[in-house]
């Protein structure tokens, strides 16, 4: 009775210890998910932020068309004032 009072006493015990192990990865766990959680709004707001950026941004196409249009403009006036600069010569 003695040896069936101790094994019990011991599997209480272990019992007992493993449910404490168990809590404590319980609460490790709803830790992580709380951290995980704050790090996926955070990411959503980059997210959003970074989408309203790109909505505000120009075409790119006609960007580069006015970069053309600039290029071309710079170099008819360089044309020009070598062609008066020749003339001058």
């Amino acid at each position: 009775a003695d040896r069936a009072l101790t094994d019990a006493g011991r599997a209480l015990s272990r019992a007992e210890a493993d449910r404490n192990i168990a809590e404590g990865k319980l609460e490790s766990l709803r830790l992580a998910v709380v951290r995980h959680e704050e790090e996926a709004f955070g990411a959503r707001n980059l997210v959003n932020d970074a989408a309203a950026i790109l909505a505000d941004l120009d075409d790119l196409d006609q960007a580069r068309e006015e970069v053309e249009y600039v290029k071309m403009t710079v170099e008819a006036a360089r044309m020009t004032i070598m062609s008066k600069r020749s003339a001058f010569d």
